[in-house]
């Protein structure tokens, strides 16, 4: 590249009269090229036939720090710092924006010598400030216009901050603010109660504002005879009796529409007796209690008022009611609000009907202050039944035939080679031994049990204690209690519809089923052959270490005196050289062996089942060369 350098620069015509300038020329534009990526390609390259040195150049002072599009991204950059709608992250997009703004100084600091540049940028600034700065964008941009003086970016962020400072209580630590927070704070009056420190009279102490909060409160504390109800309302429940549900709908003073859910009997308990309103509304958002006058009137009650109050007769004269004016408002007198009124019956439940049978703590939330926790709702343990954690246990047996589990799988739509439906498993719950066999019904199931118990039972000399099993009717018929009553076997029926209950059968029918359906897919086996896929896997799972055991295999846990011989194994319907005998051999010169495939492996011996799809039969052979790839 040494020599290639001064191709960079317009060459004088000497050099272009040279034998080798062309070449030079192509190979420097040519590496040029190659080190451009897609887009500068396309932005760049124009005509394959220019000057190197143009090229450069052209490159050089697009990317240079003068370049009028290197200033437009560096604006571009500047302009799109977004700042936050409020306080919230203001002071980052400030310190981001100054930074951006200090290197375009640094870059092009010709741009911002004149004074327009800088009172435009701070016009920009005042009007990207959020509406919580309005007073003082308003503020900053008179003073721009009036004043001779334009404050810099930086002028301006610093009082922003400021202002942030002032505004989130942040105190200032100079010299003059701790002189301020050092001189005596003014005493003033709180709640109502007269500071003696204050610098007025106690006669003076008035409070306008907490004296009609206190009229308010007092109103709230009694109920009120409202001629523009037309119902009668109260917040509260337990002022209520025969509660039944409502769908009323309130049309509430400012416009808006409240929902009723309950309604009953309200008792007013007067100093001369009760009155019993009914028809009354329970609204929860009410603020006091507001009794209609409407009712009463309708029913030719007479309101007669007098200096300070009223009161209200019935049709015959007789006195139901006194009231007073406080604040304009007829307050009817009655006893403390706690003992004015008195319920008849506990509502809790009709309020756990009413709002649709909820739960006791979700209703606790809507009704603060009932207590849902007495209530037994039937609907409800009815209606919301649902499964229970399964906490019960099998015995652990401490020798095997202890227990056995025994489940039946099946129907499998697509019979077998040897035409059954169903694998029935027996597994023993000491050593997880698993027995399999393959049926063709269900009936056959008590058959193929009394051939394993005598299998078993002759093994280990010694008797089945207890049988697992589910509670379908293949289990538990007349035949099985038959036998479990000579044999004195304690049978353990699931309940229906609870696997949970026969754990080891219920999984060791799932890990018999993955290990055929991994091994059939494996080899591409007809679905028929599944009978044979099975008695395989049942094979390999007796001999596979059991986490539950200690990684000891279920036949080693079964028999102690058997070893555990792997080397016999070989892949699924791999292919096997089965030695013929000499009497299926015709000639002397035909060979000695055939081709077979690797269905099953017999136990104990070790006699190998192989199938020839020539003739569709099966072999037993022990004299076989495999190739398991």
């Amino acid at each position: 590249m040494r020599n290639l350098r001064d191709m960079l620069i317009e060459p004088p015509s000497t050099i272009k009269a040279n034998a080798n300038y062309l070449k030079k020329k192509e190979m420097v534009y040519y590496f040029i090229v190659g080190h451009l990526d897609y887009e500068n390609y396309y932005k760049f390259v124009s005509n394959e036939d220019e000057e190197p040195y143009k090229l450069w150049n052209t490159i050089k002072e697009h990317y240079s720090s003068s370049s009028v599009e290197n200033i437009a991204s560096h604006f571009g950059k500047l302009f799109s710092i977004k700042f936050p709608p409020s306080f919230s992250g203001l002071s980052e997009a400030i310190s981001s924006f100054c930074s951006t703004l200090k290197l375009l100084r640094g870059l092009f600091p010709s741009l911002f010598a004149a004074d327009i540049m800088v009172q435009v940028l701070a016009f920009y600034v005042l009007r990207l400030l959020p509406e919580t700065c309005r007073h003082f964008s308003t503020a900053a941009s008179h003073s721009i216009k009036v004043s001779a003086k334009i404050p810099t970016v930086e002028e301006l962020f610093k009082e922003v901050k400021l202002d942030i400072l002032r505004r989130s209580g942040t105190k200032d630590k100079s010299s003059l603010a701790l002189q301020l927070r050092s001189k005596p704070k003014k005493e003033l009056c709180h709640k109502g109660k007269h500071n003696p420190l204050s610098n007025h009279s106690k006669s003076d102490c008035f409070h306008p504002a907490l004296e009609v909060c206190n009229n308010i409160n007092n109103v709230l504390k009694k109920p009120v005879l409202d001629s523009g109800c037309s119902n009668t309302v109260a917040p509260t429940y337990n002022i209520f009796s025969n509660i039944t549900p409502s769908r009323e709908i309130l049309l509430a003073a400012n416009g808006s529409n409240v929902k009723v859910t309950l309604e009953g009997t309200l008792h007013l308990n007067r100093t001369t007796g009760k009155i019993l309103i009914p028809n009354s509304l329970i609204v929860p958002f009410s603020t006091s209690v507001l009794v209609s006058l409407c009712p009463f009137l309708n029913n030719c009650a007479t309101l007669k008022g007098f200096k300070g109050g009223s009161n209200l007769f019935n049709q015959h004269g007789n006195l139901i009611l006194t009231t007073k004016i406080l604040n304009n408002i007829f307050l009817i007198n009655t006893p403390p609000l706690n003992v004015a009124f008195s319920s008849s019956t506990n509502p809790p439940l009709i309020l756990h009907k009413s709002l649709g049978h909820p739960s006791n703590q979700l209703a606790s939330k809507m009704w603060p202050g009932v207590d849902f926790s007495t209530i037994n709702c039937d609907f409800c343990s009815l209606a919301k039944s649902h499964l229970l954690p399964f906490s019960g246990t099998l015995p652990s047996p401490l020798n095997v035939l202890e227990i056995v589990h025994m489940d039946l799988c099946g129907p499998i739509s697509l019979a077998s080679h040897g035409g059954n439906h169903y694998i029935l498993q027996i597994i023993n719950g000491h050593s997880h031994m698993r027995f399999m066999y393959l049926l063709s019904a269900k009936l056959e199931c008590f058959e193929y049990f009394i051939k394993f118990q005598k299998l078993v039972e002759n093994l280990k000399g010694r008797t089945i204690k207890t049988v697992a099993s589910d509670n379908g009717g293949k289990f538990v018929n007349s035949k099985f209690n038959n036998l479990f009553n000579i044999k004195g076997i304690c049978h353990l029926p699931t309940a229906p519809y609870t696997p949970q209950q026969n754990p080891i059968a219920e999984r060791g029918n799932g890990s018999l089923l993955k290990q055929i359906q991994v091994m059939m897919q494996d080899n591409s086996v007809p679905a028929e052959w599944w009978g044979e896929a099975s008695a395989m896997a049942a094979f390999v799972l007796n001999r596979t270490p059991v986490s539950t055991l200690n990684f000891v295999s279920p036949l080693s846990k079964w028999d102690s005196s058997m070893s555990l011989n792997l080397t016999g194994l070989h892949p699924f319907c791999c292919t096997a050289i089965m030695n013929s005998p000499k009497a299926w051999c015709n000639s002397k010169i035909n060979p000695t062996g055939t081709l077979r495939m690797l269905f099953r492996i017999q136990d104990r011996n070790h006699n190998y089942f192989l199938f020839d799809p020539k003739t569709n039969s099966i072999y037993i052979s022990h004299d076989c060369i495999f190739k398991d790839k």
